[in-house]
This record gives C-alpha cells, structure tokens and sequence, in this order.
C-alpha cells in the first residue's frame, strides 16, 4: 500500500472531496433496482434525490428510443455532508463541508467510506443477479476554497497566495484591479497514474457572499489499476505536494495549521 503524506494540516481549505470509479454500463439495472438498493442504504442515508446523467453517458440510455433513460440517483447521507452518486456507468462518493463549522473527516476516512459503499453496490448487484462491475477508471477530486482575508484583500494579491505562479501583479499597471480569474493546466501523473487538472477561478459564497478563491485538482485514469486503493492513494499523495508547493507556507501555517508528521 501507498504510504500516506506526511503533510498535515489542523484545518484544511477543502470544501468538498470526491472519489469515483466508472464502469461498463450496469445493463440491466432499473429504477425498481434503485428502490430497493435504497432500502440497504437508508439507515444512513435519508433522502434520495434524481439528477441529471453526466459524461460519458451510458449508452444503453439512448440506444432504445423506447427506454427512458435511468436518472443519476443522489443517497444523501442524514448528516448532509456525505453523498453516494450513482448511474448505470459510474459511482461516486463526495464529502461536502455544508456548514463552515463542519470539519473534514481526512482523506482516510472518505477513501474508506468510498470502499464501504461501492461493496455495498457491488453486494446489491450479486443479491440482484446483475452486471458484475468491470471498472474502466478513476476519478479523484479536491476543491478548496480561500476566502478573502487569508493572504490575499483583491485578485491583485494572487501573488502572495501562490508564489510559486506566475505572479499577476507584474504583468500590468492594472493588475490591482483585476476582475476575474479563469486559469487552468492539465499536469501528466506519475507512474502512468493518468492526468491531472488544476483550476483556479474567484468566486462567491451564495450563503454569505464572501468572495473566494476556488481551487480544483481533478485526477482521472482511464483505465484499471490495481488494487484499486494504490491508486487513490498516490493521486492523494500528488495532489497535497502541488498544493503545499503552490500555496504560500505562511499561508498554509497561519491559517489551516500545517504540520508534517
């Protein structure tokens, strides 16, 4: 197995995490199916909601003019911040910060709730005489958010935030009064783990209003890896070194409490 990174932070910028895998379409599975998988989920998760497919679409949904495509099923958990997703040809995990108070459960924990719930999924497919998943992929995602007021008062002061960027401040006499930021790379991973995307982009808290800085690290592999776990656990590993070596050290002590172990 993987050896974990030995950054740690007291109180990490993630907002939400999410761990995926795709598969071949789940052919013959059905709404009446979704009802029943409910059944085994519900003594933790509550609510179910219907949203719409994302890509790649399973194509069993629109082969069949006669066949009303099967909806992306949400389970979310009763403390709000977990969430399984799933489509005929993926499933996710998600752990979401709801309340500002909420705090991150740590990767270990999310990774082992991801294993929980896909055997789940995988044990109800065998009861229900079902596809067997044959997986195609992986997916990992991080989102962090900085709010103004950590390091940074304008988009001028990007910079500061992320010094190891080109900094925006040199660029123009006007940089203080930068409106928007949209900036995006996509990195290749390591060890034939895939491919990386990183964005950056300013944006505001519906809640509140308080502008942010929005931060996505995206890992997808298109293919098996084996165990599965190692690969989770490396992407793990890639994304908090680009993101310590990205962001300020001031930053990451003062405000999220960075500590190596």
């Amino acid at each position: 197995m993987t050896s974990q990174s030995t950054i740690k932070y007291e109180f990490p910028p993630i907002d939400e995490i999410v761990c995926g895998i795709r598969f071949d379409s789940i052919k013959k599975l059905q709404s009446g199916h979704i009802g029943l998988l409910w059944q085994k989920l519900r003594p933790d998760f509550a609510k179910i909601e219907d949203r719409i497919l994302v890509p790649p679409l399973p194509s069993e949904d629109f082969e069949n003019p006669e066949r009303f495509p099967l909806p992306r099923v949400w389970f979310i958990h009763k403390n709000r911040n977990d969430l399984v997703q799933l489509q005929r040809n993926r499933f996710l995990f998600n752990w979401r910060r709801i309340q500002p108070e909420d705090e991150y459960p740590g990767y270990v924990k999310v990774i082992d709730n991801f294993e929980k719930y896909l055997s789940c999924l995988q044990e109800f497919l065998a009861e229900e005489d079902l596809d067997v998943l044959v997986a195609r992929g992986y997916e990992l995602t991080y989102i962090d958010l900085i709010p103004k007021g950590q390091g940074w008062e304008n988009l001028g002061d990007l910079g500061k935030v992320f010094p190891n960027l080109v900094s925006l401040t040199s660029q123009s006499i006007l940089s203080t009064d930068i409106r928007i930021i949209n900036w995006q790379t996509i990195l290749g991973l390591p060890a034939d783990l895939g491919e990386l995307r990183v964005s950056l982009r300013n944006a505001k808290r519906d809640s509140d209003s308080q502008l942010l800085l929005h931060i996505e690290f995206s890992a997808y592999c298109s293919k098996p890896y084996h165990p599965m776990r190692d690969w989770f656990d490396a992407v793990h590993n890639a994304v908090i070194e680009l993101f310590s070596n990205a962001v300020s050290d001031e930053i990451q002590e003062k405000y999220w409490g960075r500590k190596s172990c």
